[in-house]
């Protein structure tokens, strides 16, 4: 059975004060301790160039502070040499007094450092005459590998380590890489209990097999593990990736091990600042890169722990493995991680993988290989055009796969994950774009895949939603109504069934033909900036990427990071051979969903190249008898036109008639009376005048009597 924890710390505290031997003032050039600027020997200066600065502000440095003495070690001869020296007895040197007792050793005569180096360093190139010296504690060089470790630590008076020098340092305490010591791991794992999520994480990690153990195997290569996070690691574990995340740690691995020669000692000679110096670059392929790194790594800024010789042996390799992607670290993994986390929200919206174990087998299990060529594997060229390579079933699902990713990749801007609160603000940036989730799904669809979300996905046509809302939006329901909304919304969607598809072989020569202005600066791992995304959208298809990372460069590009990304999750794709043309502008949709559509009016994702031909000839067609009508209209209108004319003359002349009538009817008396006084003997024309007929009138009675007369 193993000591307790409170054992082994009350035997090394028992022994650290057996062994002390007392405190004093020491000569810098009586120590022996590391010193990168005076031994050659490279590595980092960071921090004693920061302890520099802090001196020289101080105008002198705090030594006789315990926090800041130095531990070393020393042989009894040694020790009683240098007390006889002094004229002091040992007692005295313990009696911890101020100022320091100052012991001389005889020239030549070093004793070794054990903690300190960096502040013995930067002292070294501060102080100067008598000041040169510092407070030293010292025990004797017999001391076990357990006291000697914890007092290397100086843990209790450093700034608080990073997280990748928890994960080395309990990893190794834990017998990774290291030398089992429950002691020393339960020491550490207190020391980051202090941030109890920390702690948490720490544990998530530990018990995920796949993802520990990735991290594991870099512990070969301490440097790395500056660019480690922690507080990402739920993040890791929540995308169900393990094999992505793998596949990219196994990449890094590799890389670093490869330049090195698989030489494990080499490997821990690279450090942190090597590792910044060279992560997301690519020598082999950009000869930009290749400019900047040559010099640092042949004056010895990089690579420094090594000789020239050995420095040229892995400049070599370091350009000949960085031809085909950029300088693989934990930084640019903890990075990629956020770009590939977008992808995984876009492929949620057509799988559902929230009762499965990974991401990867949801998409093994959605894979149906349903409406495939026995004989054939489908390949996105572009957006609108697709082709194929021969290939079997296994061949067709590794690529299937590989596309899904790669459109999801493409289109994460497009398609957010859902919001997480209820939020009106959150919901508004979040929405996708309906026609992208549908060409998503159609593509899965099409590739052989089947889901009960691609299925309800593909049964909202995309055009006729866009339709519905731009005339909803355009005339408001609560002010304007459409006789007939479903007619109206029928005729945006033929609109937009007009548009044709750019052909591939013109995508292609516009690609060419593009040329790039950069306004902001190339980010080399992560998210991309969105004016690279809108550029290297078009390039993301399997053809491209087995193409463009074979290429040249004399400045880096945006789709090189991007295509170099995939590549360390994915792998590099298979050559692919000959790519038939298909002659259908898209194959989203299986052919007999794609009748079953046409019938309903479905909109250009799905519709063949031939239909889109047919539909443009139709339109033709209806122009020409709009033509046709209009001018039939126009030749009625007229007729219209001289009708009512002649119907106005007409009219014109009937008011005539009308008046004349009039007058004539009013006139008749005086005209017969005019014309029976030219008759001879009418009564008329003998009629006397007024006076006259009013003198000779006579009573009724004689005029009888006289007529019978």
């Amino acid at each position: 059975m193993a000591p307790s924890f409170e054992a082994v710390n009350q035997r090394i505290e028992e022994e650290k004060r057996a062994k002390f031997c007392g405190t004093a003032s020491l000569r810098l050039s009586a120590l022996e301790y590391r010193n990168p600027r005076r031994d050659g020997a490279g590595g980092s200066t960071r921090n004693i160039d920061a302890i520099e600065r802090m001196f020289r502000q101080e105008n002198g440095c705090r030594k006789e502070d315990s926090r800041h003495h130095a531990k070393a070690v020393i042989s009894p001869q040694m020790l009683e040499a240098a007390l006889r020296i002094a004229g002091i007895s040992g007692e005295k040197l313990m009696s911890d007094a101020l100022p320091f007792y100052e012991l001389e050793f005889d020239p030549g005569i070093q004793i070794e450092c054990i903690e300190g180096h960096d502040r013995l360093a930067a002292a070294d190139n501060v102080l100067y005459g008598s000041k040169t010296r510092w407070i030293v504690d010292l025990y004797l060089n017999d001391i076990s590998d357990d006291l000697r470790l914890l007092l290397s630590d100086g843990f209790d008076y450093q700034k608080p380590p990073d997280d990748g020098t928890y994960y080395v340092t309990i990893r190794s305490f834990q017998g990774h890489h290291g030398e089992k010591n429950r002691f020393f791991e339960n020491l550490w794992l207190g020391r980051l209990a202090t941030n109890a999520n920390k702690r948490d994480l720490f544990d998530q990690l530990s018990t995920d097999k796949i993802l520990c153990s990735s991290f594991d195997e870099l512990l070969e290569i301490p440097a790395l593990f500056g660019g480690f996070w922690l507080g990402s690691i739920h993040h890791l574990i929540r995308m169900k990736c393990p094999e992505l995340h793998r596949s990219y740690l196994n990449h890094t691995f590799k890389w670093w091990h490869d330049i090195c020669g698989g030489e494990q000692a080499a490997m821990r000679l690279i450090t942190r600042e090597d590792v910044e110096a060279l992560e997301g670059k690519a020598p082999g392929a950009c000869a930009a890169d290749a400019r900047s790194l040559f010099s640092q790594v042949m004056g010895g800024e990089v690579f420094g722990n090594f000789a020239r010789s050995r420095r040229e042996e892995i400049w070599s390799l370091v350009c000949s493995s960085s031809q085909r992607c950029l300088i693989p670290s934990l930084t640019t993994f903890f990075n990629d991680r956020k770009l590939l986390h977008d992808a995984i929200d876009s492929i949620r919206k057509i799988l559902d993988f929230r009762y499965k174990p990974t991401l990867n087998s949801s998409l093994q299990e959605a894979f149906k290989d349903a409406d495939q060529r026995q004989d054939r594997c489908i390949i996105q060229l572009s957006e609108t055009t697709f082709g194929s390579v021969a290939g079997d079933a296994e061949l067709r699902k590794h690529l299937a796969i590989r596309q899904i990713w790669l459109a999801a990749i493409r289109n994460y801007t497009e398609l957010p994950a859902e919001p997480q609160k209820s939020s009106t603000m959150a919901l508004s940036r979040s929405q996708s774009n309906i026609t992208t989730l549908y060409e998503l799904a159609s593509l899965a669809s099409r590739l052989g895949f089947k889901s009960d979300k691609i299925k309800a996905v593909l049964q909202v046509l995309p055009d006729r939603a866009i339709a519905r809302n731009a005339l909803l939006q355009a005339r408001k329901p609560a002010t304007f109504i459409f006789d007939d909304l479903e007619s109206c919304i029928e005729q945006v969607v033929d609109v937009f069934a007009v548009a044709t598809p750019v052909a591939a072989a013109e995508s292609a020569e516009n690609m060419v033909h593009k040329v790039k202005k950069r306004t902001v600066s190339l980010k080399r791992f992560g998210r991309p900036n969105q004016a690279d995304h809108e550029y290297d959208r078009e390039r993301l298809f399997l053809p491209q990427i087995h193409e463009g990372l074979n290429s040249n460069m004399g400045e880096m590009s945006s789709t090189f990071v991007r295509w170099s990304m995939y590549c360390a999750y994915f792998g590099t794709p298979p050559a692919l051979g000959a790519v038939d043309i298909e002659t259908r502008a898209n194959l989203s949709v299986p052919a007999s969903q794609a009748n079953e559509k046409a019938q309903t009016k479905m909109t250009f994702e799905g519709e063949h190249q031939s239909k889109l031909k047919e539909l443009a000839r139709d339109e033709e067609s209806r122009r020409e008898q709009l033509d046709e009508l209009g001018l039939e209209i126009r030749r009625r209108e007229a007729e219209l036109a001289e009708l009512q004319r002649q119907t106005k003359i007409a009219q014109t002349r009937l008011d005539s008639l009308h008046e004349a009538d009039d007058l004539s009817h009013n006139s008749m008396p005086d005209i017969r009376d005019s014309v029976m006084k030219l008759i001879p003997n009418h009564p008329v024309s003998r009629s006397p005048s007024p006076s006259k007929r009013q003198s000779s009138e006579v009573p009724a009675s004689q005029n009888r009597n006289t007529h019978l007369d």
